[in-house]
């Protein structure tokens, strides 16, 4: 087996590393904040724009939040957690069994801009049949458009002041009160919440 010599194999070494793009390395490659790490971005963004695009996610408008960090930065992209974000709420995340993922990417997206999100997780205690399901109005007031959006006894929600955000609420959310009002369980099972520091809490 022939050995590599020692300076062809520096070379190669090094090659690569001067053709990587800013991209594959995390930078900024446009605008402002061109060769900040992309998970640094927010931290160099002004207090008031930061606060403008938390508003902005908190009342559901995600694509004002997106614009006003296109502009401030100088990009005509968008970072990764804030897409994340957005896709959250995807009408396919509207089925028992994502609420998890679908709630770190949520608390993520607030906590970046300085919000306080909590988790909320819902549980059933019941031993009768179906008491492990969990059903959500998607109009409220109307039993029959409840769907199940547990089979596990459990489904996690993120709370930031008095609004609850999940992908059935959509980006704009819900009050607390109304989203409780839209639970319901099997008869014989009793719906009990508490705020947990993972999704994946135990």
């Amino acid at each position: 087996m022939k050995k590599t010599p020692s300076k062809l194999r520096f070379a190669l070494l090094v090659v690569p590393l001067l053709f990587a793009t800013p991209a594959a390395a995390g930078l900024e490659t446009t605008g402002a904040t061109a060769g900040v790490r992309s998970s640094d971005v927010v931290r160099v963004l002004p207090d008031s724009i930061r606060l403008r695009m938390l508003a902005a996610l908190l009342r559901g408008d995600v694509e004002a939040a997106i614009a006003m960090y296109q502009v401030h930065t100088g990009t005509t992209e968008a970072p990764r957690w804030l897409l994340t974000f957005q896709a959250a709420f995807n009408v396919a995340n509207r089925v028992a069994g994502p609420c998890q993922q679908v709630a770190k990417d949520i608390y993520d997206g607030f906590q970046r801009l300085g919000g306080s999100p909590t988790y909320i997780r819902f549980m059933t205690v019941g031993s009768t049949r179906g008491s492990n399901l969990i059903g959500f109005e998607v109009r409220a007031g109307d039993p029959g458009s409840a769907r199940m959006i547990t089979a596990q006894f459990m489904h996690v929600v993120v709370k930031v002041q008095d609004r609850v955000y999940d992908a059935w609420t959509g980006a704009e959310g819900l009050p607390w009160s109304d989203y409780l009002a839209r639970l319901s369980v099997s008869p014989g099972a009793q719906l009990t919440w508490a705020v947990v520091n993972s999704p994946w809490a135990k």
